[in-house]
């Protein structure tokens, strides 16, 4: 059983017109985790997910969704202008909630990036996903009064 998933994805302008991804922040920085640890990388990170985990540490992005709405070929041109990447990480929140993160993902592909997602693992999207860092969640993620992010209880 999945974590509480009811959240519904916020709707804009843009998300309405189906262009665009809620980013929350696009950076360049070294892959720090796995097989890639030390491979220069632009990270991706969206907002919004599925899911409420009561351990999220991307609260900004899950939880209480921050960032603006950007179109696709604003985020690849971001991406390319760190030119010493060749490695993209989509991140989020969770990113395969939104369909546009195909497109985004496509372009990633034509312009020759390896990308990897990080996803909690329950969408499927059919992507050019070079690698798929995948975090699965269990019915204890759900928040409990005892398990609270906001330690509101």
């Amino acid at each position: 059983m999945p974590v509480a998933s009811d959240v519904e994805k916020p709707t804009t302008d843009a998300d309405a017109a189906g262009e665009g991804l809620p980013i929350n922040e696009v950076f360049y920085s070294l892959q720090g985790e796995g097989t890639l640890a030390g491979v220069p990388s632009v990270f991706v990170r969206t907002s919004g997910c599925n899911l409420r985990c009561w351990f999220c540490d991307s609260y900004h992005t899950s939880w209480e969704p921050t960032g603006a709405w950007r179109d696709v070929d604003s985020i690849v041109e971001e991406v390319q202008s760190h030119e010493q990447a060749g490695h993209v990480v989509l991140t989020g929140g969770e990113p395969l909630i939104h369909e546009e993160s195909v497109e985004l993902l496509e372009r990633l592909d034509e312009e020759g990036y390896h990308a990897t997602v990080e996803t909690n693992g329950t969408i499927y999207r059919d992507a050019p996903i070079d690698l798929a860092s995948i975090s699965p969640k269990l019915a204890s993620s759900t928040p409990t009064p005892e398990r609270d992010p906001k330690g509101e209880g």
